[in-house]
């Protein structure tokens, strides 16, 4: 069977990774251990080719970056098996090829010239790569995902690679560490996690102030259940890089899970303003909101609380979808704006946690109808005054609203009972 009349046919799909990081210029040849094409191609019908990748890196600003250091490595299994649009068989193919032509880890680079242009020759097709910026002194470090399809022919055009300048310039690390740094991930790959926290180890050795190793440091501790060594490594991070947005907010989820709220408020508090800065959330990010509203209210600072559970719903409307377990937050904020005498916020939040779960605690109704009261709205407190009599007949509260609701129907003599 000719498996190509299988294969679907997308160019390219690339996706883009928002984190930042370094590049090279001039043309890259590519040294590679020639797959032999019976043993991964041919068997399943299928050629296996080379291409040039071809691409330009710009700042946020979309002006070309020079002399920047770009990195290319094979995906890990994960995403090779997830990018490429094969059969089973195809893509067993593949995978094998692509480790057997370029291995694991970084196996080349290039540097951007003038107009931020770079290109890599003797790239193995199909196949899914992870471009990387990295140890760039101006630049945060940034990666982006790139899936060849079996018909790319000679070259790609692949999309701009863009990065983030930093506000004030990082060390560069020197090549021996940056080496043992990869020799780190490869051991990591393979699932050696103790020999890549020796490796790291030894980075710092040679960097005591490599921030980025310290964070790669903290995850791995992190992997093998040591979260007091993650946490020392991560406080070390934020030393050498204030604002080192990713150990900023696990260095708060750690504290947060140790119930240290001042420590985690503390962490929090610095993550979110450099995390706004970069743009749209994540519904997983979104959850920082909620879990800093929880430190200052565990610190009895609930004026403070309420601010970042106001935030954490309005932004997880914005980037994904309420749901029941919000509802009791959107009550809480209710109730602290009902505090406040900040009315129309009362009712909207009020109103959203009856929305997201209709069994509510029936008092939510009594105070809704108060703040529809407090600002003259008689027939929608009638309405929820009414619900909360249905819910709580016997209610401490239900003689008082009663009372309410009878003179409400004197006022309005025209709504249904």
């Amino acid at each position: 069977m000719n498996v190509k009349k299988l294969i679907l046919s997308c160019m390219f799909i690339v996706i883009s990774l928002t984190i930042s990081m370094p590049c090279f210029a001039q043309e890259t040849d590519v040294e590679t251990s020639q797959p032999d094409s019976t043993t991964y191609g041919d068997n399943v019908g299928m050629n296996l080719n080379y291409t040039s990748l071809i691409g330009v890196v710009k700042d946020e600003k979309q002006a070309p970056v020079a002399n920047l250091r770009i990195e290319i490595e094979v995906a890990p299994d994960r995403e090779l098996r997830s990018g490429m649009s094969l059969t089973n068989e195809a893509l067993g193919a593949a995978v094998n090829a692509l480790k057997a032509t370029h291995g694991r880890g970084v196996f080349a680079s290039a540097v951007s010239n003038e107009n931020g242009e770079y290109k890599f020759k003797g790239i193995l097709v199909p196949g899914v790569y992870y471009l990387y910026v990295r140890n760039a002194a101006n630049y945060f470090p940034t990666k982006m995902l790139v899936a060849v399809d079996p018909s790319v022919k000679k070259e790609f055009q692949v999309p701009v690679l863009n990065v983030t300048t930093r506000e004030a310039p990082v060390k560069v690390i020197s090549d021996k560490a940056m080496k043992e740094m990869d020799k780190s991930r490869k051991l990591v790959a393979s699932n050696d996690l103790n020999g890549a926290i020796k490796s790291i180890q030894k980075v710092i050795e040679m960097e005591p102030d490599y921030a980025e190793a310290y964070y790669n440091l903290a995850l791995l501790f992190m992997d093998i259940k040591k979260p007091e060594d993650a946490i020392k490594a991560l406080e070390k991070t934020v030393q050498f890089e204030k604002e080192h947005e990713l150990a900023l907010k696990t260095l708060g989820e750690l504290y947060f899970f140790k119930k240290d709220y001042e420590k985690a408020y503390s962490a929090f508090s610095l993550y979110l303003p450099i995390r706004e800065k970069l743009g749209t959330f994540t519904p997983e990010e979104v959850k920082i909101y909620f879990q800093t509203g929880n430190c200052l209210k565990a610190l009895k600072r609930n004026d403070e609380a309420t601010t970042y559970f106001d935030k954490y719903i309005s932004i997880k409307q914005k980037v994904g979808q309420l749901d029941q377990k919000d509802a009791l937050i959107c009550n809480d904020l209710g109730s602290a704006y009902y505090a406040k005498k900040e009315m129309n916020k009362v009712i909207g939040f009020y109103n959203q946690a009856i929305q997201l779960d209709p069994a509510i605690n029936p008092e939510t109704f009594m105070y809704l109808g108060n703040a529809y009261l407090a600002i003259r709205d008689g027939l929608n407190a009638l309405k929820n005054y009414n619900k909360f009599l249905e819910l709580a007949p016997k209610s401490q509260f239900a003689p008082q609203v009663k009372t309410m609701v009878d003179k409400l129907k004197t006022m309005y003599p025209d709504t249904s009972k």
